[in-house]
């Protein structure tokens, strides 16, 4: 979770600046949002990369399973 973080708190303002966002809203409420939805990210890989670990196809699984789990912290 520390590694997307730092990934999260360096493309952040990268995106921002390339992208010539507007951020809308608090600062402070992103800050707050960021750690959550990494949270709800890494749990679910890590849950669902072991659950498929013995599987044959666990490169195929690990998306195929991830995707819609994840898919309202991606929303968030």
């Amino acid at each position: 979770m520390l590694f997307v973080l730092v990934v999260e708190a360096v493309l952040a303002p990268l995106f921002i600046i390339f992208y010539n966002l507007h951020a809308l809203g608090n600062v402070w409420l992103l800050l707050l949002v960021m750690p959550l939805g990494t949270w709800a990210l890494v749990c679910n890989g890590t849950f669902f990369a072991a659950l498929g670990l013995r599987t044959r196809n666990r490169e195929l699984m690990l998306p195929l399973v991830l995707l819609p789990i994840s898919l309202p912290a991606l929303l968030g």
